[in-house]
C-alpha cells in the first residue's frame, strides 16, 4: 500500500430515537486507514438542536483522542464520551458549534459559536477527556470585537494566544490565553491587511515557529494574507497579501517543517503550494493542482487541508467530491497525486460535504467529517 493512501472501513449515520437530544456537528465520521471499523455512537439530530451542541468523543472528543491516544485503540475506534449543549447546564456560546480546537498542552478546548458570534472555552480532563465549561466570549460584549460569524480557531504553538477567523466579522481576533486556567483576554481585532475585496476570512494557520499567521478568504482574488506575530502580546502586523493565481481560497495549512504553506481553492477546485521564507514569513507561489487536470481527482469544493505529522502526506477535503490524497516532496514542497476517496464510489459513503480532516499523530488514521451526510 502506497504511503499516505486511504482505505475506507465504513461510516454509520443511523440516528434512532432516544431520550438524549444529542447531535454531532461534524456529521458522520469516517475511519480511514488501518484495519477495523469505527463504531459511531447512535445519536439523533433534531430541528432546533442541530448545530447547538457538540458531542465529545466525536466533534470535539476526536481531537481529545488525538491529544490523549489512550482514548482510542490501535484500530482507531472512537467512543462517545460526553455531549454538551448550548443553553444547558450553564454551557454557553455553542450556537452553531464549529471548529473545536485543543490547546497545545491539551488542557483546554475552544469552540466557535458561529450563529451566536461567540467563542466558548472549556477545561479538558486529561484522563477522561470530559470537558467543563469555563466561559464564553461574545462579539460586542466586554470590549470583544471581530467575532462576527467566527469559523476557525488556531492556538499558538507556545499556547499563550488564541486566534479566531471570522467570516462575518471580517477580522482575525486575537486573545491572550492564561495557560494555568485556559481563560482568554481580548487583545486585538486585526482588520488591516486582509484578503480582498470583502475581507471575509475562512482559513487560518499559525506557523510552527509561532512567528507568522496566515489567513485566507473564499471570495478573495489576492487571497492569502501574511501577518507577523508578536510573541509577547500576540498582536498581528500585516506583511503582504499574495494570490494563488486562482479563485479565492478556503482552508490553509503550514507544513510541519514550516517550509511551505498550502491553500485549498474552493471555487477553483484546486490546491496551491507556496514556499515560505522563515524569517519574514513571505510566500512565493510554487504550483497549483486542479481537479480534472493531470488525473487529479477529489478537489471539487476543496475546503480544508491536513498534513501528516511527518509532512509526507497532504489530505484535501473536497466538499462536493470526497478526500484527495497527495504525496509531498519535503525539499520542493511540490505534490504528487496519490488517490481520491470519492462520494458515490465504493469506499466513499459518508463523505458528502466533506469538510473537516484530522490526522492522528502517528499518521495511521485519518478522520473526515461529512457535513451533508450528518
Amino acid at each position: 500500500m502506497t504511503p499516505g493512501m486511504l482505505r475506507w472501513f465504513g461510516a454509520e449515520t443511523s440516528c434512532p430515537e432516544d431520550d438524549r437530544p444529542a447531535c454531532v456537528e461534524a456529521g458522520s465520521l469516517l475511519r480511514l486507514l488501518q484495519a477495523g471499523k469505527l463504531q459511531l455512537p447512535k445519536v439523533r439530530t433534531r430541528r432546533g438542536v442541530f448545530l447547538r451542541c457538540l458531542a465529545v468523543g466525536l466533534a470535539i472528543g476526536l481531537l481529545g483522542v488525538l491529544s490523549a491516544p489512550a482514548r482510542a485503540d490501535d484500530s482507531g475506534r472512537l467512543r462517545l464520551i460526553q455531549v454538551l449543549e448550548d443553553g444547558k447546564d450553564g454551557v454557553e456560546g455553542l450556537f452553531g458549534a464549529l471548529s473545536p480546537t485543543v490547546s497545545s498542552d491539551g488542557a483546554n478546548v475552544y469552540v466557535t459559536g458561529q450563529f451566536g458570534d461567540a467563542l466558548a472555552v472549556f477545561a479538558r480532563d486529561a484522563q477522561s477527556g470530559r470537558l467543563t465549561f469555563i466561559e464564553a466570549h461574545r462579539n460586542g460584549v466586554n470590549g470583544v470585537d471581530g467575532l462576527g460569524t467566527p469559523n476557525k480557531i488556531e492556538v499558538s504553538p507556545d499556547g499563550i494566544h488564541v486566534y479566531v477567523a471570522s467570516y462575518g466579522g471580517t477580522a482575525v481576533t486575537v486573545f491572550a490565553r492564561a495557560p494555568s486556567t485556559g481563560r482568554l483576554t481580548f487583545v486585538q481585532a486585526q482588520r488591516d491587511g486582509l484578503p480582498g475585496p470583502d475581507h471575509r476570512i475562512y482559513g487560518l494557520a499559525v506557523s510552527p515557529d509561532g512567528a507568522h499567521v496566515y489567513a485566507s478568504g473564499p471570495a478573495a482574488q489576492n487571497d492569502v494574507a501574511v501577518f507577523a506575530r508578536d510573541a509577547v502580546s500576540g498582536m498581528l502586523t500585516p506583511i503582504e497579501v499574495v494570490s494563488t493565481g486562482l479563485a479565492g481560497s478556503a482552508g490553509l495549512a503550514v507544513s510541519p517543517d514550516g517550509a511551505h504553506v498550502y491553500a485549498a481553492g474552493f471555487a477553483a477546485k484546486a490546491v496551491t503550494a507556496f514556499q515560505r521564507e522563515p524569517t519574514t514569513g513571505r510566500l512565493t507561489r510554487l504550483a497549483s493542482w486542479r481537479d480534472g487536470v493531470d488525473n487529479v481527482q477529489g478537489l471539487d469544493g476543496a475546503v480544508s487541508i491536513a498534513l501528516s505529522a511527518d509532512g509526507a502526506s497532504v489530505y484535501v477535503a473536497g466538499y462536493y467530491e470526497g478526500v484527495a490524497v497527495f504525496a509531498r516532496d519535503a525539499d520542493t514542497g511540490l505534490l504528487s497525486f496519490v488517490q481520491a476517496v470519492q462520494v458515490g464510489v465504493e469506499g466513499g459513503r459518508g463523505l458528502k460535504g466533506a469538510r473537516g480532516l484530522v490526522v492522528s499523530p502517528d499518521g495511521k488514521h485519518l478522520w473526515a467529517a461529512g457535513w451533508a451526510d450528518k
